[in-house]
C-alpha cells in the first residue's frame, strides 16, 4: 500500500501526517493511526528490556497515555472516531468527541492547579486549541 503525503502538520506536541485515506478499509486506517502507538510500546519494551534511564521510560509511558486521549489530531481521536463512525453520524460523534475533550481540558487544569506541573497546563492549552478549531470546523459543514 503506497499511500501519497499531502501535508506534514508541526505541532506544539509533535506532528502529524496529512494522508488521502478516504478510499482505505476502516481497518488500514486503524492501523496507519495505530503506528505511532505501537512505536511508543515497542520502546517503552526497549527500555524495559534494557533497563534503560527510568524518567525516560516515565515519559514514553506519559506520551503513550496522551496519544491515547481522544482529542483531535491525537492518535486517539483518530481511532475513536474512525472504529465508531461505523456505528454514529458524523455531528453526534463531533458532539461527543468536544463534550469529551472539555472534560479533559477541565481535568488537565485541575491537575495543574493541584500538582503544579506545567506540562498540564500546556497540553490544557494546546487541546483547547485543538477542540475549538473542531468547533469551529463542525460550525462551517
Amino acid at each position: 500500500m503506497r499511500l501519497k503525503i499531502n501535508k506534514i502538520h508541526l505541532t506544539a506536541i509533535g506532528f502529524y501526517i496529512e494522508l488521502p485515506l478516504n478510499s482505505l478499509k476502516q481497518s488500514k486506517k486503524i492501523l496507519i493511526y495505530s503506528g505511532g502507538l505501537i512505536i511508543n510500546i515497542i520502546l517503552h519494551i526497549f527500555i524495559i528490556k534494557f533497563n534503560i534511564l527510568e524518567s525516560f521510560k516515565n515519559i514514553n509511558l506519559f506520551i503513550l497515555i496522551i496519544n491515547l486521549l481522544p482529542i483531535q489530531p491525537l492518535d486517539g481521536f483518530n481511532i475513536y472516531y474512525t472504529l465508531l463512525s461505523r456505528f454514529y453520524e458524523d455531528e453526534f460523534l463531533i458532539d461527543v468527541f468536544l463534550l469529551i475533550g472539555t472534560l479533559v481540558i477541565v481535568l488537565l487544569m485541575i491537575f495543574f492547579v493541584i500538582f503544579k506541573f506545567p506540562i498540564f497546563l500546556f497540553l490544557s492549552l494546546v487541546f483547547t486549541f485543538n477542540t475549538l478549531k473542531l468547533y469551529k470546523n463542525k460550525n462551517n459543514r
